[in-house]
């Protein structure tokens, strides 16, 4: 397994040349089309091509840091599990216009997974040649609208790759128990146990 630390050495230069280009070609089709819920594994599992990144746990933190996203974990209300912030007024305490604030109260796996839904906020709605700011809250228990279902359902597919997802599954499912087997994956994708029972779901597996 390799450490964020090191991922970040590998692919800083091939994310920061990538990425771009990434989010260019998904601005140019989001003015003939906007990207629906549905598109989403696809999206996801090319910008982890292009990026080279075969292995689990996905470096999301280093994806980000490449992306010159300033990653805080802070006191947030209870409700609240992220905000993504792009303004250059924070770059005066922060170093960078680009901020991505983590409920510290929050388990690792959910930050992670916070981290990946801010992503696709970056990635689908932000709209750099029409917004100079760009905010947004990340409420965990509020109604998901078209947005907030294409920014989980992104980040569970960048996160837990179909069919590293399924391959993993089928290497450490225990028929007749949920727990461990959420458990198990859970330590291998370092994403919480409902994210991984909401995957679970969304490939109809069975344990």
């Amino acid at each position: 397994m390799i450490s964020e630390s090191l991922w970040q050495g590998i692919i800083m230069d091939k994310t920061i040349q990538n990425m771009a280009k990434i989010r260019e070609e998904i601005q140019s089709r989001n003015q003939e089309k906007k990207y629906d819920v549905n598109e989403m594994p696809e999206v996801a599992q090319m910008i982890l091509d292009r990026l080279g990144i075969e292995e689990v746990p996905i470096p999301i933190v280093a994806i980000m840091k490449s992306l010159n996203f300033q990653v805080v974990a802070g006191e947030l209300k209870d409700e609240i599990s992220g905000i993504i912030g792009i303004d250059d007024d924070l770059a005066k305490n922060f170093k960078s216009s680009k901020v991505i604030a983590i409920n510290n109260k929050d388990n690792v796996g959910h930050q992670r997974f916070t981290m990946a839904h801010e992503l696709a906020h970056y990635l689908f709605d932000f709209d750099v040649s029409n917004q100079i700011v760009y905010y947004n809250t990340y409420n965990t228990f509020e109604d998901e609208n078209e947005e907030e279902r294409r920014a989980n359902y992104f980040a569970a597919n960048l996160l837990m790759p179909e069919k590293k997802f399924k391959k993993e599954f089928d290497n450490v499912v225990i028929k007749n128990n949920l727990y461990v087997t959420v458990e198990k994956l859970s330590q291998i994708f370092q994403v919480s146990g409902e994210a991984v029972r909401r995957r679970i779901s969304e490939l109809s597996l069975q344990v």
